[in-house]
C-alpha cells in the first residue's frame, strides 16, 4: 500500500527547507508549475515544458 506524502509546512526558499530538513530528519517536496508548449522548429516536432514564473511570497 502506497502512502500519499503530507503536505504541511512550506517555505518561502529552497534553502531554509534544506537547514528545517537537516534540522528535522524529514523529507520536503518540492513543487512546480509548468504547462506545455510545441516546438516544430525541428525536423520531429516535440513537446517542451516551460516553467512558469513564481508568484512573490507576501
Amino acid at each position: 500500500m502506497t502512502t500519499l506524502p503530507q503536505l504541511g509546512k512550506e517555505f518561502v526558499s529552497e534553502k531554509e527547507a534544506l537547514i528545517e530538513s537537516l534540522r528535522s530528519g524529514l523529507s520536503f517536496f518540492a513543487i512546480s508549475e509548468w504547462k506545455a508548449i510545441p516546438d516544430f522548429s525541428g525536423k520531429n516536432p516535440q513537446i517542451l515544458k516551460q516553467t512558469v514564473a513564481g508568484k512573490p511570497h507576501s
